[in-house]
């Protein structure tokens, strides 16, 4: 586990809304324990270097932000070697971009030039289109809330369309943009793995990219974009050499993926 401390939000902001998402109900007006609200650059600044007092190996952002806010934060993390992700939507992503943040996750209302801006500064992307179409077809069951629903955040504010959605992966692809494999699945809905990421693979190769591709981003991509592509992703000597053996190639079909034999973890062979 590469840990991220508490997410850092303005007030108001998502991670700060009054209302769950998951169920729908107002929280608390205490303090959330998992994330820290700052409001202004220093206090960003401030909120990055409590995080990693605790020994943070990244640190994730939350918008709205400021301009001053994300370029304080992305450069206090980055002073000390730590890396930066943000989930964003909007001009806050083109900000957060040129900012220099690390990775992008899940953003919403992404638009060619926001993708040139994020091809230009090296700007990775985990899209997690899952995630959005569970809620396009499921909705929030815990909530209430009827499938196309996005109620209790201020992803609100924009449609969730799942063609939108491919198409932006497909045109940050097109763009050079590396891409990771994520699902974003809340806690809540544990239950949906393993079947919701061999699903997230399949929107991949909806948005273009090859079976090939899909394959490199799930494993040596994923690790580098994580910062330790030295020690995982690929089967060579001196890394870490957890194994997944499976009956059919997957450069023939991603979905072969599912059709798991063996896995060997620290030596042994667990399944």
């Amino acid at each position: 586990v590469l840990w991220s401390g508490k997410l850092i939000a303005s007030r108001g902001g998502h991670a700060d809304e009054i209302t769950s998402t998951a169920t729908g109900r107002p929280k608390s007006l205490a303090p959330n324990p998992r994330v820290r609200v700052a409001n202004g650059p220093w206090d960003w600044r401030l909120a990055v270097r409590e995080q990693i007092r605790m020994h943070a190996d990244w640190i994730k952002l939350t918008a709205p932000y400021t301009r001053e806010e994300i370029n304080a934060a992305v450069d206090e993390a980055h002073l000390h070697g730590i890396p930066v992700a943000v989930d964003s939507f909007g001009e806050f992503t083109e900000w957060a971009a040129e900012a220099g943040v690390d990775s992008v996750e899940h953003p919403l209302n992404l638009d060619l030039d926001i993708i040139k801006s994020m091809a230009k500064n090296d700007t990775d992307l985990v899209p997690t289109i899952t995630a959005f179409y569970n809620v396009i077809a499921t909705g929030y069951p815990p909530a209430g809330i009827p499938r196309s629903g996005f109620y209790h955040t201020l992803s609100r504010k924009f449609p969730v369309v799942h063609e939108q959605h491919i198409e932006m992966v497909r045109a940050a692809h097109e763009a050079g943009i590396r891409i990771g494999v994520g699902t974003d699945i809340p806690f809540e809905n544990e239950w949906r793995y393993p079947e919701d990421y061999y699903v997230e693979l399949g929107f991949l190769k909806e948005a273009g990219l090859t079976d090939q591709e899909i394959l490199a981003s799930a494993t040596r991509v994923g690790a580098e974009i994580l910062g330790i592509g030295d020690k995982l992703g690929t089967l060579e000597e001196g890394k870490l050499a957890d194994i997944l053996i499976i009956g059919a190639d997957p450069i023939v079909d991603i979905q072969n993926l599912r059709d798991v034999r063996h896995v060997i973890a620290d030596g042994r062979v667990v399944r």
